[in-house]
């Protein structure tokens, strides 16, 4: 279902249903009525926005990358589930993956994660200090 479909269900112009369900209905002095209308529909059609196209537009994926060397690593492990939790509560998604603190993983893993258009690359690096990978970016 798009946009244009959910806002002819409620009866409202696209740009009214995309204030709405992209949070910006106060903001533009939205009654609560029209809020609920476009609400009701939105749940009864289990909408959800193309996240793909909203990135195209806004300039951000809502995605963040973060590369860590070793999964079984108490202390990795518990950082990358409070980031996690962070990111999701900022309304983001975080792409966990691991280099095995194997270098040129770590190399291919960002080039990948920045091939994704992450919005932010979040590495604990298992480089050696002198490498120049990061700031040829």
């Amino acid at each position: 279902m798009k946009l244009e479909e959910i806002a002819a269900l409620a009866g409202v112009s696209r740009t009214t249903a995309s204030y709405v369900i992209n949070g910006k209905a106060e903001q533009y002095r939205i009654s609560q009525a029209t809020r609920d209308k476009v609400m009701a529909v939105v749940q009864a059609h289990h909408y959800q926005p193309d996240s793909r196209a909203a990135s195209l537009r806004g300039g951000q994926t809502k995605t963040l990358g973060f590369i860590l060397p070793d999964l079984e690593n108490a202390s990795y492990a518990k950082l990358a589930k409070r980031l996690e939790q962070g990111a999701r509560a900022e309304g983001y998604q975080l792409l966990i993956v691991c280099s095995e603190d194997e270098p040129q993983t770590e190399r291919e893993l960002a080039q990948m994660l920045l091939a994704r258009h992450v919005d932010a690359l979040l590495v604990a690096s298992c480089l050696p200090p002198d490498d120049p990978w990061y700031r040829e970016r």
